[in-house]
């Protein structure tokens, strides 16, 4: 399934490789590169655009898409002065920024979630549950082996490529 939702995003000029011909799937994605990817897929719908307050992405080469998504809501930093760009970005949060773009194009508030839990729920952060389960439900996230989520595990290319190419479809399908 990765492969293929890699070659649609590549196609629309979402996604890139490492260098070229290179995907490298099972690296690890940054939270610019994640950044990127959010606002390559859904240019269409960020209007927004103004100036963020993370001290550390002003001069990042990935700065102006930051700064979209961070203007659009989609985005948080770790803090309210640092983005981390370069760190890597976890599953859990990967899902938050999923499930904000998500609700740009469905209300998925009003969903009830509490029957979808994962066996490592109690990893979960308090702040990304909504999104997790909220995205389970519509099957834009799926768990790994033994109903784990591994919230805290950080995400791969492979994942960010599927979990885009989901949310584009989800999108797509409640226009």
């Amino acid at each position: 399934m990765a492969e293929e939702s890699v070659k649609k995003l590549s196609s629309d000029g979402v996604i890139s490789g490492r260098e070229k011909n290179i995907f490298a799937p099972a690296e690890y994605i940054t939270r610019a590169e994640a950044t990127v990817l959010i606002t390559r897929a859904f240019s269409s719908k960020l209007h927004e655009k103004g100036k963020s307050e993370f001290d550390d992405a002003k001069g990042h080469w990935a700065y102006e898409y930051i700064d979209v998504l961070y203007s659009n809501g989609i985005i948080n930093g770790i803090s309210k002065e640092k983005f981390a760009p370069d760190e890597y970005i976890t599953r859990q949060d990967f899902a938050c920024m999923v499930y904000r773009m998500a609700n740009k194009t469905a209300d998925l508030d009003s969903e009830n979630i509490s029957e979808h839990s994962f066996a490592d729920d109690a990893e979960i952060s308090a702040y990304a549950k909504k999104a997790v389960y909220s995205l389970r439900k519509k099957e834009i996230i799926n768990g790994m082996a033994d109903n784990m989520f591994c919230p805290k595990n950080n995400i791969t290319r492979a994942e960010c490529a599927v979990l885009t190419d989901k949310l584009v479809k989800f999108a797509e399908s409640v226009e």
